[in-house]
């Protein structure tokens, strides 16, 4: 008789335990795939490799530009025209002190912000130039694979030095 209340009492104990394991281990995949699609972000615009950099993002993007909706295609020729005009006046870029935060994970739908240092030397200078950017970045579960569906720049700063 004590056997079979023990049993009750602990069975759904260990359903239960086994539940909120499997839940903490996919939020944890989620975690750092999502973090992986920000790192290829990143790599992507230093290397100067738009497709790559597209692949980051759903082909449901959608966004603003100049208070103007943008979606996929118009991102592209956005990238394409930035990174032109960035890499053709300035080398060496990098960025580094990745600081994701505020990571909501909700079903297939992620928002988070996002801090990087950049630093690029300007053509024909010997000047440095290093700025802080944030932004708010939504990403959505595509087929398996997370995808940015919404990027804005909050704040761009200058560290003082």
């Amino acid at each position: 008789m004590l056997k079979n209340k023990l049993l009750l009492i602990l069975f759904p104990c260990l359903l239960l335990s086994l539940c909120f394991n499997s839940v903490f281990a996919q939020q944890n995949n989620d975690t750092q795939e999502i973090q992986e699609v920000i790192e290829r972000f990143l790599m992507a615009f230093a290397n100067n490799d738009l497709e790559y950099l597209m692949q980051q993002f759903s082909p449901n993007y959608l966004g603003e530009s100049e208070n103007k909706p943008m979606d996929f295609e118009g991102l592209k020729s956005f990238y394409k025209d930035l990174m032109a005009k960035f890499f053709e006046n300035n080398e060496g870029y990098t960025y580094s002190d990745v600081k994701i935060s505020n990571l909501d994970i909700k079903d297939d739908k992620a928002t988070l912000e996002l801090e990087s240092k950049h630093k690029i030397l300007i053509l024909g200078t010997a000047k440095a130039e290093v700025s802080v950017k944030h932004r708010k970045i939504s990403l959505v579960k595509e087929n398996g694979s997370w995808k940015i569906v919404n990027i804005v720049t909050l704040k761009i700063s200058t560290p003082s030095s």
